[in-house]
């Protein structure tokens, strides 16, 4: 029989986790299945998610506001946003001296992805690095979690736990919250600046929980890389 202690503990993680889905998928281009789950999936979702924790959490807070968002939204308002504020929603566009920096990190992130039998090589229609693959990452170790505690497996969960806090250290911690606090000023009274501050918050207060240093500064953008270097961003080199 699960305690209630952590029943409350699997219940937080659960939420968490719904809260980096809507977010994910908040973030990305809006294709089909993208804008039927926030259209039709996320509110339903997000209410589940405010069943699960204390109506005093910051959890229930992030729920409230991130449900009415998504109410007042269209499914491509975010990326647009992006995409005009002209700051690439990529880790590896920052602070990367050389493209091999560049190519190192995406492996190093990829990496992460491939250890928990993930591979969006060929499931995910864009770079690892964009900031929504790396907060469905941030879902899938949350639910993970969620599930081993479920079972008692209480080893299973602190590996877990374990990867979910070097991945924000080595990678999203780095550059995430900053990234997304910068490009909220751009058009910062819309319904979309509004989600992308929300998520900052939810990624700060993340890091805060698992005790992860978050980057306050966004590292300086670097240059692009030309259509060929792009192409091996996308396509990384497995090692030998």
């Amino acid at each position: 029989m699960v305690s209630q202690h952590r029943e409350k503990d699997i219940g937080d993680l659960v939420a968490r986790g719904i809260v980096a889905k809507v977010l994910s998928r908040l973030l990305s281009e809006p294709d089909t299945e993208t804008q039927v789950y926030i259209e039709r999936v996320a509110t339903p979702d997000l209410d589940g998610a405010d069943e699960l924790v204390s109506r005093r959490s910051r959890v229930h807070s992030t729920v409230v506001g991130l449900r009415r968002a998504v109410a007042e939204l269209d499914a491509g308002a975010v990326p647009a946003m992006l995409a005009k504020a002209g700051a690439p929603p990529y880790e590896t566009e920052y602070g990367m001296a050389h493209v091999f920096m560049k190519v190192q990190t995406l492996a190093d992130v990829a990496g992460f992805y491939r250890a928990f039998g993930l591979d969006l090589a060929t499931a995910h229609r864009d770079r690892p690095d964009h900031v929504a693959a790396e907060l469905e990452f941030l879902h899938f170790l949350l639910l993970l979690q969620a599930s081993a505690l479920t079972r008692g497996e209480r080893d299973a969960y602190r590996i877990v736990r374990q990867a979910e806090a070097g991945f924000l250290r080595d990678h999203l911690a780095l550059w995430g919250p900053s990234y997304l606090e910068k490009v909220a000023t751009f058009d910062a009274d819309s319904i979309a600046a509004r989600v992308v501050r929300i998520a900052a918050r939810f990624l700060q207060t993340e890091a805060r929980r698992l005790q992860v240093t978050v980057n306050p500064e966004l590292p300086a953008p670097n240059p692009q890389p030309s259509p060929a270097q792009e192409r091996a961003l996308r396509e990384p080199s497995s090692p030998p």
